[in-house]
């Protein structure tokens, strides 16, 4: 689980400082889920707001260069992908922060780097547990230092050692196959997962060792909401029939891979197996009208923009629904193409499933107000990006003091938080 997260110097945002501890608010407290070890209830769900161009989606970004960066690294001389404040020259020329506090097998971590274009400058990794900090290791660019509580090995140091300067030593120790922080590292790899309003047809690497990327939980709840798809499966194809692009990328994947793999590229999934690779492309399968017993297969760009994002959420939500999973989901506009009783059902039942014990997490940006509702989403798992002279700001809605009776969506929409159109006010 996020437990907190502080990124400083990012895009449009001096400072963004986000926290999924629940406040004193009542509303909904079944769902919350219990963490002991911290003395705390997380939330299972946050909802951000604002106007377009506000920063909501640089949020999702500084998850997304993280995710990628702890993950995959950099090569050696390569720059860093970080984007700082790019309109004033103090910041453009400062260092980037990130802060992240979070739970894995109910060990409460805090992890944190600091890099410039060209180099780490700082990173430290401490375990905590309620008011106790254990530190782990810590980094001054070229210099770590590691806690007792590791007990490090004079190997640990050596790949402390080896570590460059663009690297980070977290990232680097796992690919030298080291294991005291891995567990954070799959927190990055496995637990957190980003999907973009131009996700590609439930291209997740989750589903890629099966023949159908679309699992039966998944095909049931499609059903569930009416689309006319009777499921969604796989057929061969031919290398001539992938559209010119796509095929480019398959193949230059496929020159990448050295060992037998799976892939997918768009809702094409590919193995390489013996030098030889086989294509199956994913198809919307729907009943003829006039023979019930026979069936038609649709690609699936033929089907609605609706119904392509609806494809792209299913897996990842029906996982959240599963009692033993904790992934934590950030879904950049979850409403796009989607009509408003869809995506409140796609919440509800996702949150129907929450308790003490999950440890399952959602977070979205939307521009859909009729979510701002008590009966749905507590005051703190409501939050608002707000953009003055070009810098954003994150705010909780738990900040304001509301009643309880009181509508959040006009409070919202006349302007009483922010995070709504600047126009509406000249």
């Amino acid at each position: 689980m996020l437990i907190r997260l502080k990124v400083e110097n990012w895009k449009s945002f001096p400072l963004l400082e986000f926290s999924a501890i629940a406040g004193k608010e009542r509303l909904h407290r079944e769902r919350l889920a219990n963490v002991s070890r911290l003395g705390a209830r997380l939330l299972p769900i946050a909802a951000i707001y604002g106007g377009n161009a506000s920063g909501k989606s640089n949020f999702f970004k500084a998850l997304d260069f993280a995710r990628q960066y702890v993950v995959d690294g950099v090569k050696p001389g390569q720059l860093i992908g970080v984007k700082p404040y790019a309109l004033s020259m103090e910041t453009l020329k400062s260092p980037t922060s990130f802060q992240f506090e979070i739970l894995v097998d109910e060990v409460a971590y805090q992890y944190s780097f600091t890099v410039s274009r060209n180099e780490v400058i700082s990173e430290n990794l401490v375990e905590i547990r309620r008011t106790v900090e254990h530190e782990l290791f810590d980094r001054q660019r070229e210099r770590i230092s590691f806690g007792k509580k590791l007990n490090a090995s004079e190997s640990l140091a050596v790949v402390g050692q080896g570590t460059q300067k663009n690297l980070l030593f977290l990232t680097n120790s796992v690919f030298q196959k080291r294991e005291e922080f891995r567990r954070v590292y799959d927190w990055f790899q496995k637990t957190l997962l980003l999907i973009s309003p131009r996700a590609s047809c439930s291209a997740f690497d989750m589903y890629a060792s099966s023949r159908c990327p679309f699992q039966p939980q998944n095909q049931e709840t499609l059903q569930e909401f009416d689309v006319g798809i009777e499921r969604i499966d796989t057929r061969e194809v031919q290398s001539s029939q992938v559209p010119f692009q796509i095929n480019v990328n398959i193949q230059r994947e496929n020159a990448a891979q050295t060992e037998d793999a799976v892939f997918q590229i768009g809702p094409y999934l590919v193995r390489k197996k013996d030098d030889k690779q086989t294509i199956h492309e994913m198809v919307a399968v729907h009943s003829m009208k006039d023979d019930e017993t026979r069936e038609t297969f649709f690609e699936l760009e033929d089907e609605s923009d609706g119904t392509r994002r609806l494809l792209d959420l299913i897996p990842a939500l029906t996982i959240l629904r599963d009692a033993q999973t904790s992934r934590v989901v950030f879904i950049d506009e979850i409403d796009r193409s989607l009509h408003h009783l869809l995506t409140q059902k796609l919440i509800e039942d996702y949150l129907n499933d929450c308790a003490s014990a999950s440890r399952s997490q959602l977070f979205f940006t939307t521009h859909d107000a009729l979510l701002m509702n008590q009966d749905l989403l507590r005051r703190d798992e409501l939050w608002l990006v707000e953009k003055e002279n070009d810098r954003s700001s994150l705010i909780s809605l738990d900040e304001f003091r509301i009643r309880h009776d009181k509508s959040l969506l006009n409070a919202y929409l006349y302007g009483r938080f922010g995070g709504v159109p600047k126009f509406l006010f000249r």
